[in-house]
């Protein structure tokens, strides 16, 4: 365990490892804590991946916990997957097995009961998280062990939404009265996420240039993003910021408002498909929209591109062009 202390105009910081002791000067506080956190890092993981005893000694719970401490934290916007994984390890009944002693079996008994109770996808993105402990324990931190989780057999699914808003909803939405309005008029003038979007704060923008910045800390995948805004998104933000909304309350008056006015089946973040949807219309590139969704794939981002095709027929250059040259 590492500790510091004011000596003169230093801080002197100590770290113990087994009987040695590394210590070192420094000139701030916030210095001598990341040299500390940093030692106890690398002597634990130098001492671990020359320990082959090691998966014999902790088990799933214990590997959960480094793993949040060591690696989730680290990297930006993970709190959701923090969740999640501590979520499955209440769940799973082998959490207290060593790991040494787990096998695909336990994880098989426990997707089949686990199916009965959510979604396929619900279950991939648990596996997901449980899958990347693993393989961080395995490649990272030396643990000699395999993944039991390569030879699960997980469901196929496709939970791709083509839910596009109709004119009708459109104009319901942007012109009824209701508290989170400007809230959601940003969300399809932008195609930022719910959680997103609720981060935002003034110093994030920048109203003369008209640009969006979100912080690696606040997106999804962990990448800051800078995004273009409308007049419309930008005069929003410019009145409205900062929400002062938690997520529950977004979410139950959106709730509220569709169940109002009647419309079915229209979730929150069916909103970023329509900005997105939009955004292609206007003939923004798939590297413009990448720019604006943030997907690292743009394969995950032609499932929010709903495009029609008579909006094709109207083209300019669809019309006046055939596949054997200019007419």
């Amino acid at each position: 365990m590492g500790i510091y202390r004011r000596r003169n105009e230093l801080y002197e910081a100590k770290v113990q490892v087994n009987s040695v002791i590394h210590r070192k000067n420094f000139v701030s506080r916030k210095d001598a804590e990341s040299w500390i956190k940093k030692t106890e890092i690398e002597n634990r993981l130098v001492n671990t991946s020359r320990d082959y005893t090691i998966v014999k000694r902790i088990n799933l719970e214990n590997l959960g916990e480094l793993f949040v401490k060591e690696y989730l934290r680290r990297k930006g916007n993970r709190a959701n997957d923090e969740r999640i994984l501590k979520a499955f390890i209440r769940k799973f009944r082998y959490s207290k097995s060593k790991l040494a002693d787990l096998d695909t079996i336990h994880f098989t008994q426990y997707r089949d009961k686990r199916l009965e109770e959510v979604k396929p996808s619900t279950f991939k993105r648990e596996m997901d998280v449980v899958s990347c402990m693993f393989n961080v324990a395995i490649k990272d931190w030396g643990y000699r062990m395999d993944n039991p989780l390569t030879r699960l057999r997980r469901p196929t699914f496709n939970n791709a939404r083509d839910r596009v808003l109709t004119k009708d909803e459109v104009i319901t939405i942007t012109t009824q009265d209701y508290p989170i309005k400007d809230f959601v008029i940003v969300l399809m003038e932008t195609g930022v996420r719910r959680g997103e979007c609720l981060q935002i704060k003034k110093e994030h923008v920048d109203f003369e240039n008209r640009l969006l910045t979100l912080p690696k800390e606040n997106t999804k995948n962990g990448y800051q993003r800078i995004i273009p805004l409308t007049n419309i998104a930008r005069d929003i933000l410019y009145k409205s910021l900062e929400w002062g909304f938690t997520a529950r309350y977004v979410r139950r008056e959106w709730e509220k408002f569709v169940k109002k006015w009647g419309i079915k089946n229209l979730r929150m973040h069916d909103l970023r498909h329509y900005a997105l949807t939009q955004f292609g219309e206007m003939g923004l590139s798939p590297m413009q929209l990448q720019i604006i969704s943030g997907h690292r794939d743009l394969r995950l981002l032609l499932r929010y591109c709903h495009m029609k095709p008579q909006n094709v027929l109207k083209d300019q250059k669809f019309q006046s062009t055939t596949l054997l040259g200019t007419r």
